[in-house]
């Protein structure tokens, strides 16, 4: 397990979620004395995880959309959307939810 997480920390060193949930799993990976018992609780915390990350994501994107006005342009740079976080994103997220709000606008994504 620990090569494991350090393979998966090694491919984005700098996301902090991913630091974050790699030691979480681990936690509770750590806690358990049988494969089976481990295993079905990693699973376990793994989707507990990804659907509070969703609801996170989604309410900071209701907050956030409120902060554009209808033909807005938004830019966001590098990992906004489901590649930094689970299925709906962070800044990602704001841009989902203004849209969902009705209103209109660009988006520019930049990566270097």
């Amino acid at each position: 397990m620990e090569k494991a997480r350090k393979i998966l920390y090694d491919t984005r060193p700098t996301a902090v979620n991913l630091k974050w949930g790699l030691d979480k799993i681990m936690k509770v990976a750590n806690s358990g004395n049988i494969v089976e018992q481990i295993k079905q609780s990693v699973i376990n915390e793994a989707k507990k995880m990804a659907e509070e990350d969703i609801e996170i994501n989604k309410t900071m994107g209701k907050y956030g959309s409120v902060l554009f006005d209808n033909n807005d342009t938004i830019m966001t740079h590098c990992n906004a959307g489901a590649l930094a976080t689970v299925a709906y994103g962070t800044a990602l997220g704001v841009i989902r939810a203004t849209r969902e709000s009705g209103k209109k606008h660009q988006s520019y994504s930049y990566r270097n």
